[in-house]
């Protein structure tokens, strides 16, 4: 992936790209728990729980007021409409070219680190359900 589109969107506002701040955004997918029963005439019961999506993103600490890790500070709690079209910045979603569209809650990042170091955060942000692949 050389560029791609990154943006998020909190109820009626504005949708923001911070493309820009991030280094790494991907979708997690973890495959649901397999939970057994054992019953007392010896058969075992068992149920597979449905997976689950995750948004995990690797950024700078940009707390200035357009930067990344400000946005989901001052948003921590809230769900965000998202979007990820690792297409490129400029793609459309079409066949060729799917984009990622779903609800993630967000969380507030890490502020400061290490001396001498580039201030990162790494995060995963849950989706409220299983996201789209959007062809339009």
């Amino acid at each position: 992936m050389k560029t791609a589109l990154f943006t998020l969107k909190v109820g009626a506002g504005t949708l923001t790209q911070f493309q820009g701040d991030a280094a790494d955004v991907h979708v997690e997918v973890s495959a649901g728990d397999k939970v057994e029963y054992p019953t007392l005439d010896g058969n075992v019961a068992s149920n597979v729980e449905p997976e689950s999506y995750a948004l995990v993103m690797r950024a700078g600490q940009d707390y200035t007021a357009t930067g990344l890790a400000r946005y989901l500070w001052a948003n921590n709690g809230l769900v965000a409409d998202i979007v990820v079209n690792a297409f490129g910045a400029t793609a459309v979603p079409g066949a060729a070219t799917p984009a990622i569209k779903g609800q993630v809650v967000l969380t507030a990042v890490a502020y400061g680190g290490e001396v001498g170091t580039f201030a990162e955060f790494e995060v995963t942000l849950p989706f409220v359900a299983k996201p789209t692949l959007a062809t339009t």
